[in-house]
């Protein structure tokens, strides 16, 4: 009891709770250049005859595809990575209990506290029994 709420704690309190965590996002790791790709980049740039620039910017064009597949498929992975983490938190949430909150608009007097109130306040969440 807090001076303006009453916590429920149902089989363990719940998840995301102080120390719980709560993270899943994975970010995928960013793919810099190869050596190769920088090495002809620069005999791109010092090159003279047109010929062996087509041929340089066609080994250009393969690397930085390769590249940017392997960007991809890191993306792909993070992706899955990402939603496995996701589930997970979800089956330990349900796995880990409920926390329910009664907040009233004032500080709480002994008078309130009682269990027709958490009756009445959890009634469309929990089933009692007689």
């Amino acid at each position: 009891m807090k001076q303006k709420h009453i916590e429920i704690q149902l089989g363990g309190g719940g998840y995301g709770t102080l120390g719980d965590s709560l993270k899943t996002i994975v970010v995928r790791p960013p793919v810099p250049k190869t050596e190769r790709e920088k090495i002809v980049e620069q005999d791109l740039k010092k090159a003279k005859d047109q010929e062996a620039r087509r041929e340089l910017e066609s080994k250009l064009d393969r690397l930085r595809n390769d590249r940017r597949r392997e960007e991809r498929l890191l993306g792909i992975l993070a992706q899955g990575q990402q939603a496995a983490k996701r589930s997970q938190a979800e089956q330990t949430a349900l796995d880990t209990g409920s926390r329910f909150n009664i907040r009233f608009q004032r500080d709480i007097t002994p008078s309130d506290i009682s269990p027709d109130l958490i009756r009445q306040s959890l009634a469309q969440f929990l089933e009692f029994e007689p």
